[in-house]
This record gives C-alpha cells, sequence and structure tokens, in this order.
C-alpha cells in the first residue's frame, strides 16, 4: 500500500474515532424547554433572565452537545455578572476551595475579595490570612510538582517512558502553573514521553498545553482576574461541579468503549480529558494507565509502521489545530474583531505550513487555500469596517462640534445669569466689592451685555455712598471711644494689683514663646513632669538593680535607657543590691537615691541619671557630660538693681528758713534750690553698689558653684560646661541635666524678687466738742429820789465771768483770752449779732428803770479727718511717697537804698503727707518689718509782723538851683511767720500680713466748768435763776497713726485672679471669654 494513501486512511480513521460521541440519554420536555427559553435569553442579552432559567435545567436530561453549550453560556454568563458578585459569597467559596485541598482555586477567590470594593475590613482581613495559607499550601504543591517534573526527566534519560508519562500526565492534571520555562520543560518531556510510547505527535496539544489549560480553566474557573467572581456569583459550584463529572463520565464512557474496540490511542485521550475535567476520579486512572499500557503493548513492531503510526497522529493533530483556529477566527469575525481574526488565519497557516510535509498534498492545498481566502474576506471586510468607522467617527466629530458649541453658548448665557443673580443678592446683602468680581467676570464673558454694565455702575455708586457713611460713622465711633476710654480712666479702682482681662492668653502666649525660644524642649519637660509624680509604695530589700530601674520604668510609663556597659565598667553590675523602703516620694527622688546606694563602691566616677531627647538615660556622671547642648537665657531682669529713695522732705520751718532766695520778690529758682523739694535727684546707692559687669560675674559665679561639679566649667578647668555673657543673655553649653539646674535657679531668683511690699499709713483725727452756757444779767436803778440822793443802782456781772473759757483744743467753742462770749448790747439800737442760741435782752425806762439779759446756747460737734497714703515697693527697698503744698512766705526784708523799698527774702514751707517706709519680707513670707517716718503737716497761720526801717529817699526840687538832697523817712513792711501743725512718728515695728498695727498717736481732753453768782442770792430756790450764771466747756482729741503692709506675691495674685492658670495656661483659655 502506497505510503500516502496508507497516511491518509489512518488520519481518516482517526478523525472519525475522535468526532464519535456517546448518545444522551432520553430527552425530557421541560429540561429542552428551559435550554431552549435559556438561549434564546442568552441571545437577547438577558444575562440574568438566562442565568435564572439555565439554572433550572437538569443536565442529565440533555444531550452531549447540549451539556456543552450549557455548560459554556453559564460560564460566559458568569464572567459577564463576575463585576457586582459579593465578597461574602467570595469568601465562602475560596474556604470552600481550600477545605477541598485545591489551593489554586482558593488563592483566585480570596484574590477577589481583596480586590472587591465592597468587602469589610475583616473580611479583606479573612481574605488575606486565607490567601496566605492557600499560597504556603500552592508553593508546597509547586515545590512537589517540579521535583516530579525532575523525576519525571530523570526517567526518561534512563528510559522508562512509562513511569514519566504517568509523573508528566499527573503534573498536568494538577492544573499548575509551574512558570513559562517549566511549563514548556514539561510539554517537551510529555511530547518525548507520548513519541515513544506511540501516542503520536500531538501530545502538546493533546496532553493540554498552557493555553489548553487556561482554557478548561476557564470553562471551569475563568481566569485569574475574574474566575472568582464568575465562579462565586454567577453560577453555582453544586450545578457546575454536576456538569463536570457528567463531561468525565462522558469522557470515561468513550474511553471505555475506545478500549473494547482495541483503539488504545483514542481511549488513553478520552481518559486524559476525563482527568482534567474529575482530577480525583480513579477510574479514569486507572483506564489511562491500561490504555497507555495497551498502547505501549500494541505499538507496531516495525520501523515503518512505528513511524506511519507517528506521522498520521502528527497530521491529525496538525489539521485539528487548522481547524480550532478558523473556528477561532470565524468567532472573532463574527465579533468584528477582524485584527485579531487576520491573526488567527495567519496561524492557521503557519500549522499548516509547518506540517506540509506530512499532508497529503491535496489536504494541503485545500487547507491553504481555505485560510488564504478566508483571509482575503476578512481583509476586505476590515477595510470596508475601517471606513465605517471612520465615517461614524467623522459624523459623530461632526455632530459634537455643533453639540459643543451650542452647548458652550448656552453655558456661557447660563453662566452670565447666574453670575447677574449672584451679584445681586450681594449687592442687597451690601457685599458690593465681591459683587463687582462677579459683573467683571460676566462682562469678561459677554462684553456687550448691557444688564451687567447698568448693575455695575449701579453698584459703584453704591459702594461709594456706602464707604462715605462708614467713614462718617467710623470717625464718630472713634470719638465716643475716645471719650469711653476717658471715661475709664476716671475710675477708680481699690486693688493692689489688677491684672488685664485677656492676661490667661497673654500668659499662654509669652510663655509659649519663652519655652519655644528658651530653655528645654516640650518632651523632656513632660518627661520630667512625669517623674515628678509621687509613687505610693516602695519596698526593695537587696533587690537587683536592674529589677529596680525596671520597676522605675514601669511605674512612670518613660523611656529608660541603662547604660550597662559603662555601669560595669565601674564595677556596678546589673545585680547589685538595692535595700529601699519608701511612700509617696516622687520618682526622680527615688531614683537619685537608687542611683546614690549603686555609686557607694565607686565614689570617683558616680552615677546620675539624664533626660536626653525625651529617654531618662541612666549611666555614670562621667558618661552624661559627654552630652551638651547650648541654651540661651535672658538675665536682664535679674541685673536691675532695687534703688533706695532716702531724701523724703522734711516739714519743718528750721529747714525752710535755712534755704531761702532772694532777688525780685522771689522766684522759681529759690524755689526749686529748697532742700524740701518734693523730687530730688538724689538717691541713695542702689543694692550694694555694684556695677553691672560685678553683677553679670557675680550670677555667672553663682552658676558655676551651684550647678554640676566645679571641674566641669571650662573656667575652672574643666572641658564640659561654659558660660559666657552678651547683651543681657547667659549662653551656656552643659549637659541636660545642668541646663534644668540653672533653669531652676533663675526661677527661684526670679521668685525672690517678685516681691513688693504695699504699705499704707492712717492719720486718724477724731475730735469731739461740747459748750452748755445759761446766763442772766438783771440790772435796776431808780432815780425818783430827792435831790439830795443820788440814783439808785443794784447791777450784777457775772454773767462775763461765767463766759466759756476756750481750752486751746481746735474747734473748741469757747472764747479766747479777752474776748467775750456775747455781743455789745447797745441801749436803743437793737441787738447785735451775738452768734448765740437764744439771746433775750429787756429793758424798761422810767424812773424805776429795770434791764434784763437772758442767754441760753447747748452746741456739741463731733469731725473726723483721715489722711492715707498708701505706697508700694520691693522687697528690702526704702521708698516714700509725698503729698503735700508748697507755700512760699516772706521770711526777711532787706532795705533798698534810693527806693523806697525792700528786697524780700523767701521761704518754703511744706505742709501735707509724707510716708516715708523701709520694708522687709520675713523668711516665712508672713510677717513684715518695717522701718516708717510718717509725717502730717498743716499751715494753721500765717502772721504779719511789721518791720520799719529808715530809709534815705532823694527829694528833687524845683528852682534851678543844684540842692537836691537826699531825705531820710521811715517805711514800714511785712514779714510773714507761719504756723504749722505736725505730726510726726518714727519707728521699727513687725507687722503680720495685711494686718493693721497703732503705731502711734495722741489724746487730748479739757473740761472746764464755770459756776457764777451773788453769794447768799444765788443759793435762794427759784430767785437764784436770775443771781446765777453757768458755763461748762469740755473738748476732746484722738490722733491715730495706723500701719498696715500687704505682701504681694506675683504668682500668688495670679492665683487668685485666675485660679489654675499656671498649671496648663495653654489650655486655660479654651472656653473662655475675655
Amino acid at each position: 500500500m502506497p505510503r500516502p494513501f496508507l497516511i491518509v486512511v489512518l488520519a481518516s480513521i482517526v478523525s472519525v474515532q475522535t468526532c464519535a460521541t456517546v448518545k444522551a440519554a432520553d430527552d425530557h420536555p421541560t429540561a429542552l424547554q428551559l435550554f431552549q427559553q435559556g438561549t434564546k435569553l442568552y441571545q437577547q442579552k438577558d444575562l440574568l433572565g438566562a442565568k435564572t432559567t439555565l439554572m433550572r435545567v437538569d443536565p442529565v436530561q440533555l444531550s452531549k452537545q447540549e451539556r456543552v453549550t450549557l455548560y459554556e453560556m453559564i460560564q460566559d454568563i458568569g464572567h459577564k455578572t463576575s463585576a457586582g458578585d459579593d465578597p461574602a459569597s467570595l469568601l465562602a467559596h475560596g474556604h470552600k476551595q481550600a477545605q477541598a485541598k485545591r489551593p489554586a482555586q482558593a488563592l483566585r477567590f480570596y484574590k477577589a475579595v481583596l480586590r472587591h470594593g465592597q468587602a469589610t475590613p475583616e473580611q479583606k482581613s479573612q481574605a488575606s490570612s486565607g490567601a496566605a495559607a492557600a499560597k504556603r499550601q500552592l508553593n508546597a504543591e509547586l515545590t512537589r510538582a517540579r521535583r516530579s517534573l525532575d523525576e519525571a526527566t530523570t526517567d526518561i534519560q534512563a528510559g522508562q517512558y512509562q513511569q514519566a508519562y504517568q509523573k508528566l500526565t499527573a503534573i498536568k492534571h494538577s492544573r499548575l502553573d509551574l512558570g513559562w520555562f517549566d511549563n514548556k520543560r514539561l510539554d517537551r518531556q510529555l511530547k518525548t514521553a507520548q513519541n515513544h510510547l506511540g501516542l503520536g505527535g500531538g501530545g502538546e496539544h493533546e496532553a493540554g498545553t498552557p493555553s489548553d489549560d487556561m482554557a478548561s480553566t476557564t470553562n471551569g474557573h475563568s481566569t485569574d482576574a475574574s474566575a472568582p467572581a464568575s465562579q462565586s456569583a454567577s453560577v453555582d459550584e453544586d450545578i457546575l461541579a454536576r456538569a463536570r463529572q457528567l463531561r468525565a463520565q462522558e469522557h470515561l464512557a468513550e474511553g471505555r468503549k475506545a478500549q473494547m474496540s482495541g483503539q488504545s490511542h483514542l481511549a488513553a485521550r478520552h481518559f486524559e480529558e476525563a482527568l482534567r475535567m474529575d482530577p480525583d476520579s480513579e477510574q479514569a486512572q486507572q483506564g489511562l494507565t491500561q490504555a497507555t499500557a495497551s498502547v505501549v503493548d500494541s505499538r507496531p513492531q516495525g520501523l515503518l509502521d512505528n513511524e506511519l503510526a507517528k506521522l498520521s497522529i502528527r497530521a491529525q493533530a496538525a489539521v485539528a489545530e487548522f481547524k480550532e483556529r478558523m473556528n477561532k477566527a470565524r468567532q472573532l469575525e463574527r465579533q468584528r474583531n477582524y485584527t485579531a481574526a487576520l491573526e488567527a488565519v495567519q496561524q492557521s497557516k503557519i500549522v499548516i505550513d509547518q506540517n506540509q510535509t506530512i499532508l497529503p498534498a491535496a489536504d494541503y492545498n485545500d487547507y491553504r487555500d481555505q485560510a488564504v481566502q478566508f483571509a482575503k474576506e476578512l481583509n476586505n471586510l476590515r477595510i470596508q469596517e475601517e471606513a465605517r468607522v471612520r465615517r461614524d467617527a467623522e459624523i459623530i466629530r461632526t455632530g459634537e462640534a455643533q453639540k459643543n458649541k451650542l452647548r458652550a453658548e448656552e453655558q456661557r448665557e447660563q453662566e452670565v445669569n447666574e453670575l447677574l443673580h449672584r451679584a445681586h443678592a450681594l449687592r442687597r446683602e451690601q457685599k458690593y466689592d465681591r459683587a463687582l468680581e462677579l459683573l467683571s467676570q460676566a462682562l469678561f464673558l459677554d462684553a456687550n451685555n448691557i444688564a451687567a454694565q447698568l448693575m455695575k455702575e449701579t453698584v459703584e455708586d453704591a459702594k461709594i455712598f456706602v464707604d462715605v457713611n462708614n467713614a462718617m460713622r467710623n470717625r464718630n465711633v472713634k470719638f465716643a471711644e475716645v471719650s469711653l476710654d476717658l471715661l475709664r480712666a476716671s475710675t477708680p479702682f481699690q486693688e493692689l494689683m489688677a491684672y488685664p482681662n485677656d492676661w490667661p492668653q497673654i500668659t499662654s502666649r509669652r510663655l509659649s514663646s519663652q519655652k519655644e525660644d528658651f530653655g528645654e524642649s516640650e518632651i523632656n519637660r513632660r518627661v520630667a513632669a512625669q517623674l515628678d509624680q509621687p509613687i505610693k509604695n516602695v519596698e526593695f530589700e537587696n533587690a537587683k538593680l536592674s529589677q529596680v530601674l525596671e520597676f522605675l520604668q514601669t511605674q512612670t510609663a518613660q523611656n529608660f535607657f541603662f547604660n550597662w556597659a559603662q555601669l560595669e565598667a565601674v564595677g556596678i553590675d546589673r545585680d547589685f543590691p538595692i535595700s529601699l523602703q519608701l511612700r509617696e516620694v516622687p520618682a526622680e527622688l527615688i531614683l537619685r537615691l537608687v542611683l546614690q546606694q549603686a555609686s557607694a563602691d565607686s565614689p570617683l566616677d558616680p552615677l546620675g541619671f539624664s533626660i536626653i531627647e525625651g529617654i531618662v538615660t541612666v549611666s555614670t556622671q562621667r558618661d552624661l557630660t559627654r552630652t551638651t547642648d547650648r541654651q540661651v537665657y535672658d538675665i536682664r531682669d535679674l541685673l536691675v538693681e532695687v534703688g533706695s529713695f532716702g531724701d523724703a522732705p522734711q516739714f519743718d520751718l528750721g529747714a525752710a528758713l535755712s534755704n531761702t532766695s532772694t532777688g525780685g520778690g522771689g522766684g522759681a529758682q529759690g524755689v526749686a534750690q529748697a532742700s524740701g523739694e518734693l523730687f530730688d535727684d538724689d538717691v541713695e546707692g542702689a543694692g550694694d553698689g555694684r556695677s553691672r559687669g560685678e553683677l553679670i560675674e557675680a550670677i555667672m559665679n553663682l552658676i558655676r558653684d551651684t550647678v554640676g561639679r566645679p571641674d566641669e566649667w571650662v573656667q575652672y578647668g574643666g572641658d564640659v560646661s561654659s558660660i559666657q555673657e552678651l547683651n543681657g543673655n547667659f549662653i551656656v553649653k552643659s549637659t541636660p541635666q545642668n541646663h534644668r539646674e540653672i533653669a531652676t535657679l533663675l526661677t527661684k531668683l526670679r521668685e525672690a524678687r517678685a516681691m513688693q511690699i504695699a504699705v499704707e499709713a492712717r492719720f486718724l483725727l477724731v475730735d469731739s466738742n461740747f459748750l452748755e452756757d445759761i446766763g442772766v444779767d438783771f440790772d435796776v436803778q431808780y432815780t425818783g429820789l430827792s435831790n439830795k440822793w443820788g440814783p439808785l443802782r443794784f447791777a450784777q456781772d457775772s454773767i462775763s465771768v461765767a463766759n466759756p473759757v476756750n481750752t486751746g483744743l481746735p474747734g473748741s467753742f469757747g472764747v479766747g483770752i479777752g474776748g467775750s462770749g456775747l455781743g455789745t448790747f447797745i441801749n436803743g439800737s437793737g441787738f447785735a449779732s451775738t452768734g448765740r442760741a437764744m439771746d433775750l435782752n429787756v429793758s424798761f425806762l422810767d424812773d424805776f428803770q429795770v434791764n434784763l439779759m437772758i442767754r441760753a446756747t447747748q452746741s456739741t460737734k463731733r469731725s473726723i479727718s483721715l489722711t492715707a497714703p498708701r505706697i508700694t515697693f520691693f522687697n528690702g527697698q526704702r521708698a516714700f511717697v509725698v503729698v503735700a503744698r508748697q507755700v512760699t512766705f516772706v521770711s526777711d526784708l532787706e532795705p533798698v537804698s534810693n527806693t523806697g523799698g525792700f528786697d524780700p527774702t523767701l521761704s518754703i514751707v511744706n505742709a501735707g503727707a509724707v510716708l516715708d517706709v523701709e520694708g522687709t519680707i520675713s523668711a516665712d513670707r508672713r510677717y513684715v518689718t518695717l522701718t516708717v517716718r510718717p509725717s502730717l503737716a498743716s499751715v494753721v497761720n500765717i502772721r504779719e509782723i511789721p518791720q520799719v526801717a529808715l530809709t534815705d529817699e532823694a527829694v528833687f526840687q524845683d528852682d534851678d538851683q543844684d540842692n537836691n538832697q537826699p531825705e531820710q523817712r521811715l517805711t514800714t513792711a511785712f514779714i510773714e511767720a507761719p504756723e504749722l501743725e505736725l505730726t510726726q512718728a518714727a519707728a521699727t515695728v513687725s507687722v503680720p500680713d495685711r494686718g493693721t498695727l497703732l503705731m502711734g498717736g495722741q489724746r487730748l481732753m479739757a473740761d472746764v466748768e464755770i459756776e457764777s453768782g451773788v453769794p447768799v442770792l444765788s443759793r435762794i430756790p427759784y430767785l437764784n435763776r436770775f443771781f446765777t450764771n453757768r458755763s461748762h466747756v469740755k473738748d476732746e482729741r484722738s490722733l491715730l497713726i495706723l500701719i498696715k503692709p500687704t505682701i504681694l506675691i506675683q504668682g500668688e495674685l495670679e492665683e487668685d485672679h485666675f485660679p489654675g492658670m499656671m498649671q496648663d495656661p495653654g489650655s486655660f483659655t479654651i472656653g473662655r471669654a475675655y
């Protein structure tokens, strides 16, 4: 038999056997009807309806081809509806695949959950855990598969093709993606094993190429990107499993049928397909083993027969691949993907060309012509499609351009109208600037819009009108604010120190800026504050040093660093015993005590700690000094020396008369040069009289001597710390611990200066005056006697004897010496004003004349006078306050020759109150020691004393002779002698804070009672009222000098006004209005 004919016959037989199918079971009308209905819905793109209908079909009642179509439609619907899958369903399918020992499929489901936009964090967490487990299992399977591939390669090299074929088939059916290189090696080795076993040259295609494997994966599980979604949400897993089992049973039945008919090659391929659909089928595995063994046993014994069989199988594979690619090209043609279809046709031509030598010439030409002709048709269709697409695109472009133009015009008009509406609304709200901006935008879009132009002019006019009104109102408001400020400034207040209402905000800003510019960092301050917190109970008995330090770290919840290398270098190990029992002690003190105990054996290099960048570092002192930084400290407030003012003016006439001014009737120069002037420039030395440089050096020495160890400072020969001064600032380079001590020292120095004393002196003068005066003057005269007798008179003058006497105390109702308590009574001329409460005068004029005069007065007067000067000064300072009136007077006169005048000498006398005080606060800040010199003076009277002087005065005569001679004349002038009432006291006392001390004073009392009358007659009842006169004067005066000091400590005053502000100034102002 010719060879080509044999090849054609064999190829025909194999083709017919490959295409044979098993008849399906008897059709069930209901299933077929559902299948047709679902197919129709699928073709109408009703995927949800098709899915619902096809899921009701029983695949057992359909034919083989119908089941295949059913399976493919369900898979395709799953692909197209995968976007809306439920992440919970995907997660459940992943768990199910993981339980079925299918890590690759489970991994796809988990990845889909992780990519799903609606997955919850808990679902993503479960998916991430499941994916990790699946990857571990998959990696293990990949490792086993690659090891099995290496073993199969070794078996092929050893000629054990049957064992190699079984291993390679098992790897292929596992559907594991070994990577491009290992997949190619698997295909090559499988092809080699099939060729040697006589299974044909199409082993790669028949056993399943990577693309075929991916295709089958698509049929069963979809691609890596969309398979989990389509499997989970669109296809019921049970239906798919049943479909795969049915397909596997079909291939299994076909394989058994081929095996019974002696077609071992065909049986082997069916068994392989059955294993691809159901890898766990033991029947398929056994059938494949038997069919492979039958192929090996029944392969041709002759060399020619073997080669013919191989060529026949290769020819069948080539034709099958050609048809497959052509079918794919037709599918792509129906999808109008002509480029991909041409590519598929080109691939089909390549397949035919590569197998030209093993195909019959007629078949080759026929297949070749089909491909060429189909390629031409596809090319024409592609050209037509491209032309149609270009036409459609041009039409669409033109239409879109017209639409865009109309849309742009409509949008511009709409934007202009919207801008006009918004501008109109802003105009009503008087937001003219924003309205003008919108109108400018509208005119930019449409420059010819009349409405926008008119509205813009209107808005501009309205804006100018409103601006003018606002300017007028602002001016009036400013005038009112100035008046209000003057009114507020005239309001007195009684507080010794008043803080502004926004003081918390000012404090927060200033302290925050101070912390940023000076001092340590915020994190170090927080750690230091935490270390200041007390620990309730600390009990250690021979505990290890490491345990004690870890206990402190736990209690404070701060970061600790223990430099054990440095500690061990000085002989201190972790097991050093520590014994300590304390309660309610700050953690910092406990740490110092622990380190002090641990340093007992190394006095030369003791242990210490420092807060560095928020970390409590425990090491040796020498090691801690290696960490230094620079800080700037402002000390200008500490350089201000408090002056002592000891030149308070004196209230005495001696000082006034010792400082005089002469010439021109006195002048301002004489007043200014008086020693009693209010503001003398002579101030006692401030502090101890040290200069600014000496103060700076003293503070620097204080810091060097009290902070750290003296040998650390460069000025003392050290190399760790240094301090320099520039413009009142200290630039200090030192360790963090030393910086904290410097800040603490400067704070204490400021606190010591931040104390003031407010002293109030009270001059309290209480006067009480009493007068009672009752007097009767009865005179009788008879003139009717004979000439031998003169007038008979009866008169008494006891009323003048009983006049009230002035006691000499201020305010006394009595009359002075030589004075009269009753005005002069002139007969017949009425009564003069007497100043009495009641005056009664009666006269009877006849031969018997009677004169009766009665006076009666009772007066009481009480007065209180308070003079209370106040002054506030620094602790330890001497200061004074003067509230006085200076009075000039002529203290001396000097005659001036040839003028007839005098050259006066003027002096100054002060009247008022002076409080000269020096105070010191006690160490416990409870008492104040005061040296007080209060003075109170008032000018009672200025008496004029006449002075007579003999002066020479030239006399000019009218004749022509020169006989003008000087003439002496007497000239009278007056000098003035002031009278002062002076109260002074000087003492050193100790007074409690806010207490009141009676420093001094005086009490005066005068009581004068006078009774005058006629003897005997003044004792007769009833009649004695005409012959007796009485007066009673009683005066009292009490002078009290009271001193009240008040200690002013800035911290206490801030706490009184704003409780809790200094604890957290930043948050104190939150929610408060000032």
